[in-house]
């Protein structure tokens, strides 16, 4: 069905909303704005992050927010977990030789700690993390690998990666596992919507095994 499997990360492979939410209510402390809960989070929050909070604390500067947010992050007491199905969707991908490569907005640094952490960072041949605007870098990272849009898909959970798929041309697969629910989620078009990632699991069992090419898989 895909040769080549784009992934989000936040809500797609791992669930670190609690987590998200802790860091976020944190920087918003710092400059004097009141604490979110779930509901309120979820039904505010955007992509791309500068974007959000440039409406949440307009004037300060972006550098400073992000290290705020990541002081918040190292310390926080909420944890991260693999969503339900997201090994086993890897190992599937595995066995098909289906190209898998990250897409995330997550710091560098601590996407590779908890994809690590997490044992997932194994099954991806690149990682593109640290990427402020998906539907802006989606193109390089095409290019970059030499990637056919028709053979292509990006999966993700919220709109911002929706468009970032609508932009370069590939599949937008959106998952409910995450930030979006399937209200928000629907304003952005995906060409398919699943549940997660064990349904998108048994769609893809109905198509033949793809003929990969020459998979290099990170060995980091």
């Amino acid at each position: 069905m895909f040769k080549n499997l784009l992934f989000d990360w936040s809500g797609t492979l791992c669930n670190d909303m609690a987590l998200t939410i802790e860091a976020t209510n944190y920087v918003l402390s710092c400059h004097g704005k009141a604490a979110l809960n779930m509901e309120e989070f979820r039904a505010e929050f955007q992509l791309p992050y500068p974007d959000y909070y440039a409406w949440k604390t307009p004037g300060v500067p972006l550098e400073t927010l992000e290290r705020e947010y990541r002081y918040a992050f190292a310390h926080a007491e909420s944890g991260v977990f693999l969503l339900p199905y997201a090994r086993d969707f890897m190992e599937f991908c595995k066995a098909r030789g289906i190209r898998c490569f990250a897409l995330t907005s997550m710091d560098p640094k601590a996407f590779e700690e908890q994809s690590r952490e997490l044992g997932i960072w194994p099954y991806f041949e690149h990682v593109h993390s640290g990427i402020h605007n998906k539907e802006h870098h989606i193109g390089t990272l095409m290019t970059q690998h030499g990637l056919k849009p028709e053979e292509t898909a990006f999966i993700g959970d919220m709109q911002h990666d929706m468009r970032a798929a609508h932009c370069a041309g590939v599949t937008a697969i959106g998952v409910l596992t995450g930030y979006n629910n399937p209200a928000q989620l629907a304003v952005a078009a995906p060409d398919i919507t699943v549940p997660d990632l064990n349904s998108l699991r048994r769609l893809m069992e109905r198509f033949p095994v793809p003929q990969p090419d020459t998979i290099h898989i990170n060995g980091l």
